[in-house]
């Protein structure tokens, strides 16, 4: 069966004339958009290295859809807040702890012998 343009496919609606206009100037809108993608994707030498083409548009869109979904999902609550001090400044003061207290009387372990005589000169 062959595909038929939107503006093609009569239908029977309760339609004023100024809505099927603009029913119409949406198909041949859609139509050119089509043949505009056909030729850019079909063109060797501009689209980039990997092959895929750069819409703009759809890179808005995208973005303005993932950042919709990141607010629809976060609350910031007591309980995220200890999850993010435990994940982010917690490692490094219990590492800073054990590093400080690692060495109590100030030699160095038995692996840097000469660090540990170019320290003491």
């Amino acid at each position: 069966m062959a595909y038929r343009q939107p503006s093609a496919i009569r239908v029977d609606t309760e339609l004023t004339p100024e809505e099927k206009r603009i029913i119409q100037e949406r198909g041949k809108l859609r139509a050119q958009l089509k043949q505009e993608y056909v030729r850019q994707i079909t063109d060797p030498h501009k689209q980039a290295a990997g092959g895929v083409l750069f819409d703009p548009q759809m890179v808005r869109f995208h973005a303005a859809r993932a950042n919709s979904q990141i607010y629809e999902h976060f609350r910031p609550t007591v309980k995220g807040g200890w999850q993010w001090f435990a994940l982010t400044f917690l490692p490094m003061i219990v590492l800073g702890y054990v590093v400080h207290n690692d060495r109590p009387d100030g030699t160095w372990s038995m692996w840097c012998p000469t660090t540990c005589q170019r320290l003491k000169e």
